[in-house]
């Protein structure tokens, strides 16, 4: 910061301290929640990647096509979709910590009836019922936001990285274990673990929103124009797209990862929990050690630059690796740039809406999110039944499709970058490089 102009400087430190001081009125120590927020995080996370690996192969087991599969996964997404702005603006209106139990109590009802599913209908309806509960991943982007500066928000979210990162490297490694034995045995687990996070929200998570700060928070609002309601402006719109054209383009891969294993390379569900745990790896090196370093050298927007060209040359790639183990190539590339864009896109979504709205945001981001998870999918999985596509004589294969719609999807999101810098409402002292302190 020390870069800026002083009167600037003195402005944000000003900013800063009026932050830390309503904190403080309120009992709430950024330095005691974000610990808690990555415990809630990585339990649901464990339970969550013990599962979706090798859910398709479960659902196969049924009789379910890729193309159902697809559908079955969108399903999810859609009823998330539909519900993610509903979570976000109860937690603003209630408190996070209510709505936070609510939704997870129905992540654990929607793995208890996947364990005890006999049938595709089963399975599809336990999607629906984590979908429509989904509310847990809003809230706690919102609790983040609750307790961080816009200037250091961005390597805050990422924690949300270093959370899953956990999770993703145990999960899939139990996952694949378990489903060697039995498919349904993860599902089994996983409700445990969805069990463990309600207890732990309710002994150590506390509310980052009481009461007292959210009239306080809807008073201030309530004097601005508008009388405190959000308006998706230009630059809220902008962000959003980004966040969709992101989703699309990484659940592109993730949707599909399984059945692309599989297909390509005949790797079975412990390989593939293994692929899984080596991704938690990188997001580890990437989101909880290297993006922080890189971020202070080059500023956040051109960290979000470098990590849309690392998306795109990931997908270059994808089609041409021959074998299981030329694969882990694109999983460190892709997974650099995942690590980069999303806790930037996160962050700058957040500092284009007041502190009373941050969960109503953050559900609007899950809803375009879920969006891009709903139609990933079945693109993906498109591809994989039809075979990929012949066009005037020369046949392309459906790796090479999955690739070319990851492209088209990042290539989109690069655009919207560079439409979003040339507006006026990216505030470059929060995104310029950061130096070390200094004293003045």
């Amino acid at each position: 910061m020390q870069n800026m102009p002083a009167d600037r400087r003195a402005q944000i430190q000003l900013q800063d301290a009026a932050f830390e001081d309503q904190l403080e009125r309120y009992n709430i120590s950024s330095n005691r929640i974000l610990p808690i927020v990555l415990i809630c995080v990585i339990v649901d996370m464990l339970g969550y990647m013990m599962v979706m690996p090798l859910l398709p192969f479960y659902a196969q087991t049924f009789g379910a096509s890729e193309f159902t599969i697809g559908i079955m996964t969108s399903l999810n997404a859609i009823t998330s979709l539909i519900s993610g702005p509903f979570w976000g603006k109860l937690s603003d209106k209630y408190g996070r910590k209510p709505i936070l139990l609510i939704c997870e109590a129905g992540t654990l009802f929607s793995f208890i009836i996947l364990a005890l599913s006999g049938s595709i209908q089963m399975i599809v309806i336990s999607r629906i019922i984590d979908g429509l509960f989904g509310g847990q991943i809003p809230i706690i982007m919102a609790t983040i936001s609750d307790v961080t500066t816009p200037r250091n928000r961005s390597e805050k979210m990422a924690i949300m990285a270093v959370a899953m990162t956990v999770g993703s490297i145990v999960g899939p490694t139990i996952g694949g274990w378990l489903g060697a034995l039995d498919l349904v045995y993860p599902a089994y687990a996983a409700s445990a673990m969805a069990l463990v996070t309600i207890i732990a929200t309710v002994v150590i998570y506390s509310d980052t929103m009481p009461e007292g700060r959210r009239k306080e928070l809807q008073e201030e609002a309530a004097k601005k124009p508008g009388n405190g309601k959000l308006v998706l402006t230009r630059t809220i719109m902008l962000r959003l797209g980004q966040c969709l054209a992101n989703t699309l383009a990484v659940s592109m891969m993730f949707s599909s990862m399984s059945l692309i294993l599989n297909a390509k390379y005949g790797s079975t569900s412990t390989d593939i929990g293994n692929l899984m745990a080596f991704m938690g790896v990188c997001t580890f090196v990437f989101g909880g050690v290297l993006m922080k370093k890189i971020k202070m050298k080059i500023g956040d927007q051109k960290l979000l630059l470098l990590g849309i060209v690392l998306m795109i040359t990931a997908y270059f790639v994808m089609p041409n690796l021959p074998t299981f183990s030329t694969f882990f190539i694109f999983v460190v590339i892709f997974n650099a740039g995942n690590n980069f864009i999303r806790p930037v896109l996160t962050s700058n979504l957040s500092r284009s809406v007041e502190a009373d709205k941050q969960g109503t945001i953050s559900g609007y981001s899950t809803t375009v999110n879920s969006l891009g998870r709903s139609v990933s999918p079945l693109i993906a999985t498109g591809w994989l039944q039809l075979g990929g596509l012949t066009l005037l004589g020369l046949h392309i294969n459906q790796y090479y499709m999955i690739a070319a719609s990851g492209i088209l999807f990042g290539l989109v999101l690069l655009s919207l970058y560079f439409t979003d810098q040339r507006s006026s409402d990216i505030d470059e002292d929060y995104n310029m490089p950061m130096s070390p302190p200094m004293d003045d």
